[in-house]
């Protein structure tokens, strides 16, 4: 028969009774660091679901006033072609000797070159230049970009790198292109000469 000395039994029993302590320290911060946690999950969740319903709303709001502005805008646009019509017209049927001045066209007349990068809010000089260099010289063009094409460019367009995407350049590009310049004043601001 084996015998054990009573001083094994002392230090058997004295490093269950450390493991014990350690175990539950560890346990018991490790319960109370995942309690933390998860009740900062769910505040975050929380938050999280509220910013996601107001985002969704303020985007249905905002969809809502693009349908209701879009009409007028239409008949904006509509009204600026026809007073262009009428302005030309008029300035064919003047005598040659006529010295009166005549008013700028609507869209063409005060947006001489409608094909013009610099147009779009957020191209000035340098990126019109770069994007020229990568096959992309007008306003059209920009419109006609596929999303493809509009990855490839944007993704060599160096330093300027993200602009066609957030600065909306494409859909700027095709309002200015179909002529609805009320609208695109209306979501971008004023339609500007370029400097």
């Amino acid at each position: 028969m084996l015998v054990i000395p009573p001083e094994a039994y002392a230090l058997a029993a004295a490093a269950f009774l450390i493991g014990l302590l350690i175990g539950r320290m560890l346990w018991g911060g490790g319960r109370v660091r995942a309690e933390r946690l998860a009740a900062e999950l769910v505040s975050e969740r929380i938050i999280t679901a509220d910013a996601a319903q107001n985002r969704l709303r303020l985007e249905r709001e905002v969809a809502a006033g693009r349908d209701q502005v879009k009409p007028l805008a239409d008949e904006v646009d509509r009204l600026r072609t026809e007073n262009a019509r009428l302005i030309a017209r008029r300035a064919t049927a003047l005598p040659a000797d006529h010295d009166r001045p005549i008013p700028e066209m609507a869209v063409a007349g005060a947006y001489a070159d409608l094909g013009d990068l610099r147009l779009l809010k957020g191209v000035g000089d340098k990126l019109a230049q770069r994007l020229a260099e990568l096959g992309v010289r007008t306003v059209p063009e920009m419109a006609a970009l596929s999303p493809i094409d509009a990855e490839r460019v944007d993704g060599d367009l160096g330093p300027f790198a993200g602009r066609i995407g957030r600065d909306q350049l494409i859909d700027q590009a095709r309002l200015i292109a179909d002529g609805r310049v009320t609208e695109f004043e209306a979501r971008y601001g004023k339609l500007e000469r370029p400097a």
